[in-house]
């Protein structure tokens, strides 16, 4: 329908005219309605011979005293939401610019009404946010008591709803019982009655849905509610029922005295109201279960307060969740493995002895070894655990078994986003099953290590992402005021690269002549240093993993040197002088040739994840960058020189062209200073 929302006056009888057209059916013949079913201007040039005009707008004309009119359409996103016209006394054509002109303000009009509707909107929002955090807030300040916060969510959804009475009533066996009301109609704070069809109270809560009724003096599918009605005087009225579980609890009921029915938003808005009364009395319903439900709730508590307190230090986190775990379900250990690719690493440790720790560091469990039951559970996505360690047999860790002592095993995964990204570990050392509600608590335990972890590995990217753009800057800076040395490059390119990648040593080394020269490290000892130093000149040709880097142009890993079988004896000796026991090699790459390489060692032996290796790489990159500056100078500069010299001889042959031996004596100069030599000589 279209509808009348503002005219100008041309007197009683034009106006009244006017307002005998509207509302006028979209769908109708009218004017209007045909400019706002095409979306496109229309204008009448005389209203006496147009055959556009209806009947009854021809006598709106003449009442109104017109004879030309123009229409168009206020269009919203393509759509017309209304239209807008003007008429003039005398007959004839409207022109183009005063078409635009009149679109002009339907635009304006448009914007408007969006302006209006927006802030309805928001003051709407605004309104039920604060009663929604009113009523969260006397839950909260009310874990032990329903009452305040029935009493403050028929207070709210009355206001909320404009509605002028609000009731609420809860299950209790046939019956309803009254616990909180709002509003002028009478009605004991404790009235029970009889749960029927015949009322919206009572069929919201039988048949667990919303009842909406614009007037019950009409309905007659609720007798009883309509003689209740009839003697409280209440006419609009909609119950939404408590839910738990799918099963209605209960029903929160709001009234309206006169005939005004609820809109789809206010229904929304009540069966808000009505979960919070469920979230209440579900709150105080935990709050009074067992001593062990509420050990769970301070347990948790204090871990997601150490996730809070300790964004930068996970360590102290994941001990705090795994000892709480396991104090929790009476288990004597505990683990939490954080997954690096392949490997599970321990990052969390409770009751774990020193050969226990020692064998899960040097033997991790493995992702691809489904004998593990991390692996078994990451594989699984769900809490897996072996009743008996000694006699399942897929399990087959009996190796950490023997050292741990432990029987029973139960393995949650710790999940981000639909991904494993670790796996939290309980064991017993006799024999007996986690009961469901232990897997539960162990579950939710994982969520939280899932959010500590995600805290720190921000935090860390971010801290990482910040220290690399510094130190990318500040090798970009010596690169840009070392254009012809590039030794500082180097030097800080290994200071930085050794920072960063947390790494215990580095080298950075260049290929000349098919030999591997060292021109830049980061210092350990005057042994070590020694040691480093008289490894090179080496020839890339050799076996070693060093030469290996430059040969494959791909990064070489050693996970430990005393172990390794292609590390040669010589980079042994290195390593044992400075103190290393791993180390990571990235080869220098200028235009698919490797000019050199750069080393990272750690004092543990260990595997270098990928992120290490692509932040070498960067560094390698930048040693590249500056190694390639320091040649494009050197040979910008020896061109220069060359053009000097040669201009010089030519300006001595111009300023003697009869005698030859000031243009030898220039060429023997010139070719001295060029060469860097210390005699020239020209013969005939």
């Amino acid at each position: 329908m279209i509808h009348l929302a503002a005219f100008t006056a041309t007197g009683e009888a034009g106006n009244e005219s006017l307002k005998s057209l509207f509302p006028t059916p979209l769908s109708g013949p009218r004017i209007h309605s045909k400019v706002a079913r095409s979306g496109a201007p229309v204008y009448i040039s005389d209203t006496e011979s147009s055959s556009e005009i209806t009947p009854d707008g021809r006598e709106t004309a003449r009442a109104r005293g017109f004879r030309s009119n123009l229409v168009v359409p206020m269009l919203r996103e393509g759509v017309a939401i209304g239209t807008i016209s003007v008429a003039r006394p005398e007959p004839g054509p409207f022109t183009d610019h005063q078409v635009s002109l009149l679109e002009t303000f339907a635009d304006q009009a448009v914007i408007a009404i969006q302006n209006v509707r927006l802030f309805k909107e928001t003051q709407e929002g605004l309104e039920r946010q604060t009663a929604t955090a009113e009523i969260l807030k006397v839950i909260s300040g009310s874990p032990t008591d329903t009452q305040p916060v029935f009493e403050s969510i028929v207070r709210n959804a009355g206001r909320v709803c404009d509605a002028g009475d609000a009731v609420l009533v809860l299950r209790d066996g046939s019956e309803g019982r009254t616990v909180a009301h709002w509003g002028p109609i009478g009605l004991s704070p404790s009235a029970r009655f009889a749960l029927t069809r015949g009322t919206v109270m009572g069929r919201a809560i039988l048949d667990s849905t919303s009842i909406n009724v614009d007037d019950l003096s009409t309905a007659t599918d609720f007798p009883d509610g309509q003689r209740r009605a009839a003697s409280l005087g209440h006419r609009t009225t909609l119950g939404v029922p408590l839910l738990q579980d799918n099963r209605a609890i209960g029903a929160l009921l709001i009234r309206r005295m006169d005939i005004r029915p609820f809109s789809s938003k206010q229904i929304e808005m009540l069966e808000t109201f009505a979960d919070q009364a469920v979230i209440a009395i579900e709150n105080v319903r935990l709050f009074n279960e067992t001593k062990e439900a509420l050990e769970r709730q301070t347990a948790t508590a204090n871990v997601l307060k150490a996730i809070s307190r300790s964004t930068f230090d996970l360590g102290a986190v994941l001990e705090t969740l795994i000892s709480t775990a396991a104090r929790l379900c009476r288990a004597s250990l505990g683990v939490i493995f954080s997954i690096d690719g392949d490997v599970c690493r321990p990052a969390g440790l409770f009751g774990a002895t020193p050969a226990l720790i020692e064998h899960l560091t040097a033997r991790p469990p493995l992702l691809s070894n489904q004998e593990s039951l991390t692996s078994r559970a990451v594989a699984a996505r769900h809490a897996v655990q072996v009743e008996d360690t000694l006699t399942d047999l897929k399990y087959g860790r009996k190796d950490v078994q023997k050292v741990g002592g432990y029987r029973t095993l139960l393995a949650v995964p710790i999940m981000r986003e639909g991904d494993p990204i670790g796996v939290l570990t309980l064991g017993r050392i006799d024999v007996q099953a986690y009961t469901e509600k232990e897997i539960e608590l162990v579950t939710s335990f994982a969520d939280q290590a899932a959010i500590a972890m995600e805290n720190v590995r921000l935090f860390n990217e971010t801290k990482e992402a910040l220290e690399r753009q510094t130190a990318t800057a500040d090798i970009l800076k010596i690169i840009a005021s070392s254009p012809s040395d590039v030794q500082p490059v180097f030097d800080a390119i290994a200071n930085s690269s050794n920072r960063l990648i947390g790494g215990f040593s580095t080298a950075v080394a260049r290929v000349f002549d098919d030999m591997l020269h060292l021109v830049g490290y980061t210092t350990t000892s005057e042994a070590g240093d020694a040691a480093l130093k008289s490894a090179f000149p080496m020839p890339v040709t050799d076996s070693g993993v060093v030469a290996k880097t430059i040969l494959t142009r791909e990064p070489v890993r050693v996970i430990d040197t005393e172990t390794d079988p292609e590390a040669p004896s010589r980079l042994r000796d290195v390593a044992r002088a400075r103190g290393y026991r791993s180390v990571l090699f990235v080869p220098l790459i200028r235009e698919g040739v490797a000019i050199g390489m750069i080393s990272v060692s750690r004092r543990e032996p260990g595997e270098f994840s990928s992120h290490q290796v692509e932040l070498l790489k960067t560094f390698a990159d930048q040693a590249v960058i500056a190694i390639e500056n320091v040649r494009l100078f050197n040979e910008t500069k020896e061109a220069l020189e060359r053009q000097t010299a040669m201009a010089e001889i030519l300006r001595v042959i111009a300023s003697s062209p009869a005698d030859t031996q000031p243009v030898f004596d220039a060429i023997a100069a010139s070719a001295m200073r060029l060469f860097g030599g210390r005699s020239a000589a020209v013969t005939r």
